[in-house]
Formats: C-alpha cells, structure tokens, sequence
C-alpha cells in the first residue's frame, strides 16, 4: 500500500500543472488539483463522509501553500501558470 502524503500531493501538483493552460483560473487549478489528490487519497484510504469537507479545506490550503512557494517572484499566480505554458503547448491549444 503506498503511503498518501504531502509527496503525493506534491506529484499530484506536479502533474497537472505539466497539463496546465495558460488561461486556467488560479481557484480553478487548486480545487482541481484538491479534488485530484481527495480521489487517490479515497481510492486508498477510508475517510468518513463527516471529515470530507475539511479534509478539502485543508488539502485547498496546503495546495495554495505549496502553490504560492513555486510562484514566488511571479506578479501573481496567474502570471505563473501562464509561464508554464511552453510555445509548443501554446500553439497546439
């Protein structure tokens, strides 16, 4: 059984912003990314349905957490997420 944690949040973040579009909406990102990391831990985990909706609070958090580190030096997250679209993916979208 592997071990959910924040490492997994992480390659969940990794992951889907190597698939972001420039045009995303940073709120939308992060409850995607949230909602990404909730199924996998479900898959793996039992969580009782009472405890869902702050364990999504709380995964929201960390992903913002973790998103506003990766963004430092960015204007704002927007600015990031649109610097992670390459020219290649650019042009396919």
């Amino acid at each position: 059984m592997t071990h959910l944690g924040s490492d997994q949040l992480v390659e969940c973040l990794d992951r889907l912003l190597n698939s972001v579009n420039g045009d995303e909406d940073p709120e939308i990102f992060v409850d995607r990314v949230a909602e990404e990391y909730l199924l996998e831990l479900v898959r793996q985990a039992h969580i009782p349905l009472r405890y869902l909706a702050t364990l999504r609070d709380d995964v929201r958090t960390e992903v913002q957490d973790l998103l506003r580190v990766r963004s430092y030096g960015y204007a704002s997250l927007n600015d990031y997420l649109r610097s992670l679209v390459t020219p290649q993916r650019r042009s396919s979208t």
